[in-house]
């Protein structure tokens, strides 16, 4: 099951605009892409990435920022726990 997001162009400044950015991504990946997957790899051959792969990805940047990243993965585990519960 996937999430539909809709994201708006913010015309005042194109350096902190989501859709841009997004959008300036799936065009410079297009020729990378087998599939319809959103993440892909960087490294060939470029296919779509796991969650696990993601959520390692994030730890490391959050890690190179400074942050506690054994604080966020705990909120990631309950955030998880709470969504599981919910479809209960």
């Amino acid at each position: 099951m996937g999430v539909k997001l809709s994201f708006s162009k913010y015309a005042k400044d194109e350096l902190v605009c989501a859709y841009s950015a997004i959008d300036t991504y799936l065009e410079m990946t297009r020729p990378l892409r087998t599939d319809n997957k959103f993440f892909i790899s960087y490294l060939k051959p470029h296919k779509a990435v796991t969650k696990e792969t993601i959520s390692r990805w994030i730890k490391l940047v959050l890690g190179a920022s400074g942050l506690n990243t054994d604080i966020f993965q705990a909120l990631t585990r309950t955030a998880s726990a709470s969504a599981a519960f919910d479809t209960i």
